[in-house]
């Protein structure tokens, strides 16, 4: 291989490893700050666990790409970041695992849906796991396109295992969450009532609800 084709070449690399890079951070920012949802759970977990294949392929790229010191550098910055992504990667493979068992995602299970003037609240009960208490997320969704949601994360509570929805008009909403009392041995000391209301901004929604 002539020396202008390894450049080439290496710059190609450099150009897909950007663009990965790029699809990761948007990727994980959307999981912790969610923006879209594909309609069913499954997809979602198995969505997350594909991601987690990138920063392995930006390090075998990392390998094979540019002078020494530069490989080396990479590759102490991707190795961190490979050991995380393999650990959740298993972690939502696990999940995916579960959901196709019980039919529905317990870890983030929807236990009713509040109509609005454009889209919906999904209501959401958390679980965490043995070592956590249950939780209320509450998200505004509408559909973006067929089996893809718009969402937006607009109130949650935790320890919590229910709320009562009240629409008090198109732009609001009055969110009650009453005590909750954790089953031992973590204890019985009830917490207090929850109540808040919430403002609603638009939600682009192409599909209506």
């Amino acid at each position: 291989m002539t020396e202008l084709a390894k450049v080439s070449r290496a710059y190609r690399l450099a150009g897909i490893g950007f663009v990965l890079l790029a699809i990761y951070t948007l990727g994980i920012l959307n999981y912790w700050f969610p923006a879209v949802r594909w309609t069913a759970p499954l997809a979602n977990t198995l969505t997350f666990a594909a991601l987690q294949l990138i920063p392995f392929t930006l390090l075998a790229i990392a390998l094979v790409t540019g002078p020494s010191w530069a490989r080396v550098m990479c590759c102490v910055v991707l190795l961190p970041v490979a050991a995380l992504a393999a650990l959740l990667g298993s972690c939502a493979a696990l999940e995916s695992a579960w959901i196709v068992a019980d039919g529905f995602d317990a870890g983030f299970e929807q236990r009713e849906v509040v109509s609005l003037s454009a889209g919906h609240l999904g209501i959401y009960r958390t679980n965490g796991g043995a070592t956590t208490s249950f939780g209320i997320a509450v998200r505004q969704e509408c559909r973006l396109a067929p089996g893809l949601m718009r969402v937006r994360n607009i109130w949650g509570s935790y320890p919590a295992y229910e709320v009562r929805t009240q629409v008090l008009a198109p732009d609001r909403v009055r969110f009650s969450s009453p005590p909750y009392v954790s089953a031992p041995p973590y204890g019985d000391r009830p917490s207090a009532w929850v109540v808040q209301e919430v403002g609603l901004e638009p939600l682009w929604c192409p599909l209506g609800d």
